[in-house]
């Protein structure tokens, strides 16, 4: 008969709980639209953090440019797009050269109509690329697991301007983006995840007066496979929906006041699905401010910095953010962000070249030190740090 020492089989279990414990933390829903947690599905959070930061930051460029466009129309006197009024003394001079005197009986005509604001387009192209850093440590049940991860995320997107509409000259951009994203995830033990994550979407914004407001919609479709003690390969879907309220104080130097709400819809694959994993619905709300400038340069290019501080945290989740069984494992939890508490610092550098060409750079770090399960726990604790810079282009006519 077969003996097994108590020891060894101690050793065999928690060898095989590490494994798994370790699995799970990589194979966890992604519920997070800017960053995550140790309770997430770690590259499917740094995909969803990338694309989002990228497409928001690619939607503020072109609402700074509309601004600016405003500032310079604002100087020279005109509505935006269009020539100002025209000199009427040239015909004065025409009809003096046909030897009109000055005393003659004035000839009576309808006054010139003022000039008007019509509606104008303007098509623009842009690209960006990204690359972030994410790092989780936690500490739950005595067990330890940690998690970095690499990303690079490669955006593009067409879009479509209509200004001066209405009596209040508001503008509409409407427009469409696509791109791709490819991570590689290391955590404990040895096991090592490869993401990629095609994506693709659309977003609008509104402007009129001081205040503006945008919406965006991606759909990044993650695909997964994990090498290691346990072989994995996963498939979900992440649907976000993001919108952004905004209010302007000041034109050349301005600060603006910004909040807004994220919705996430997780959807796994069938595989995952069989296994136990439920998808997930997420509300995140999230507020803080921007402040930037202009600064001109001796060389025609127009420099403006802008810094933003923002706090969010997930106020509603649904569904499970880990399968049944591997909820229950130390270092695991079924409610992910919930109640969590993040801070993002964001410097961003805008460089107007032309009129119609403009670039910028920008700079992102967000963090949070929580327990899981949304607070301070006994024996659960996870920092949870990431770093991304952008670097886009922005084409109009």
């Amino acid at each position: 008969m077969l003996r097994i020492g108590h020891r060894n089989l101690l050793g065999a279990i928690v060898s095989v709980g590490l494994t798994t414990a370790a699995v799970a933390v990589l194979t966890q829903p992604a519920h997070a639209q800017q960053s995550g947690s140790s309770n997430n599905n770690i590259p499917a959070q740094v995909v969803n953090s990338a694309v989002q930061s990228a497409v928001q930051a690619a939607i503020q460029n072109a609402i700074d440019r509309i601004f600016d466009q405003r500032r310079r129309a604002a100087a020279a006197g005109r509505p935006l797009g269009f020539a100002g009024d025209p000199d009427y003394r040239e015909y004065d001079d025409i009809f003096n050269a046909l030897g009109y005197s000055g005393k003659a009986k004035a000839v009576y005509t309808k006054a010139p109509e003022p000039a008007t604001a019509r509606p104008s387009l303007t098509t623009a192209l842009w690209g960006s690329g990204t690359g972030s850093y994410e790092r989780v440590s936690s500490w739950g049940g005595g067990m330890l697991s940690t998690s970095s991860t690499s990303a690079i995320t490669g955006l593009g997107g067409v879009d479509f301007t209509e200004s001066n509409i209405g009596p209040n000259l508001a503008a509409v951009l409407v427009g469409a983006l696509g791109g791709d994203t490819s991570a590689r995830t290391s955590a404990t033990l040895g096991v090592e995840t490869k993401t990629t994550a095609p994506t693709a979407g659309g977003y609008l914004a509104y402007v009129v007066g001081d205040f503006s407001t945008d919406f965006s919609f991606t759909t990044n479709f993650i695909h997964s496979d994990t090498t290691g003690p346990a072989p994995a390969s996963m498939l979900q879907t992440n649907y976000n929906y993001a919108l952004d309220l905004n209010y302007r104080f000041g034109s050349e130097t301005w600060f603006e006041p910004t909040g807004g709400a994220t919705y996430t819809k997780g959807v796994w694959g069938g595989a995952q699905k069989a296994m136990g994993f439920q998808d997930n619905d997420t509300v995140r709300l999230q507020a803080g401010a921007r402040a930037g400038t202009s600064i001109p340069t001796a060389y025609g290019i127009k420099l403006e910095p802008v810094l933003m501080g923002l706090v969010y945290s997930d106020v509603y989740f649904s569904g499970t953010a880990a399968p049944v069984a591997a909820a229950a494992l130390p270092g695991t939890a079924s409610n992910g962000d919930l109640g969590r508490l993040w801070e993002k610092a964001d410097l961003k550098l805008n460089a107007i070249i032309t009129q119609n060409f403009s670039a910028y750079i920008e700079g992102e770090i967000h963090h949070c030190s929580c327990g899981q399960n949304g607070g301070p726990t006994i024996g659960g604790t996870s920092y949870d740090t990431g770093y991304s810079g952008t670097l886009g282009l922005r084409y109009s006519w």
